[in-house]
């Protein structure tokens, strides 16, 4: 074996241990801690959907139009939580596929480098760039609406509290009893 052939397959285990080290645990890193915060989110409002029927029950005098409010509004975090997880998951299968096709891209780029090229390895380059632009841009998306379901879960978790609070009278809308 050549030393040029010994230096290709050094370079293409090399890009091969970047996209496996890299690219690969990258979206079982952040998964993990997605599930965190979603389970968090999960555990709140579902707390919260929950307790209002069981206090409602227990509860002398509530103000059942108001539980219902907030019922609705720990309902609507539930599935914000839900929402902001599944746009995660897209996000980080969109990772998955971008790695791959930065690897492709790589790989194209050492066996031209190398001379080994395959008279296809222009064209797929072309692709390859273009699907890995797109994947970037829907990356960029996807990263950003699960922070707007995050702001939008915040304040669906403040007015819930807030009209649980009223529904039992530990609130009156002009201030506190």
């Amino acid at each position: 074996m050549s030393d040029t052939d010994d230096h290709f397959k050094a370079a293409l285990d090399e890009a091969k241990w970047r996209y496996s080290t890299h690219g690969l645990s990258a979206s079982s890193r952040a998964y993990e801690y997605g599930i965190l915060v979603v389970k968090n989110a999960f555990l709140v409002s579902g707390g919260g959907l929950f307790f209002i029927p069981a206090m409602v029950g227990l509860s002398a005098s509530v103000d059942l139009s108001k539980a219902f409010i907030a019922g609705v509004l720990f309902g609507l975090g539930v599935l914000l939580a839900l929402l902001g997880n599944y746009v995660i998951h897209i996000n980080w299968t969109l990772h998955g596929a971008i790695w791959e096709k930065f690897f492709e891209i790589e790989r194209i780029q050492i066996r031209k480098a190398y001379k080994v090229a395959f008279s296809t390895d222009e064209a797929d380059l072309v692709s390859a760039k273009a699907s890995h632009a797109r994947l970037g841009w829907w990356i960029t998306i996807t990263f950003w609406i699960p922070h707007v379901l995050a702001a939008a879960y915040v304040a669906s978790l403040i007015a819930a509290a807030y009209f649980l609070y009223l529904s039992f009278g530990v609130l009156q809308l002009g201030g506190m009893s």
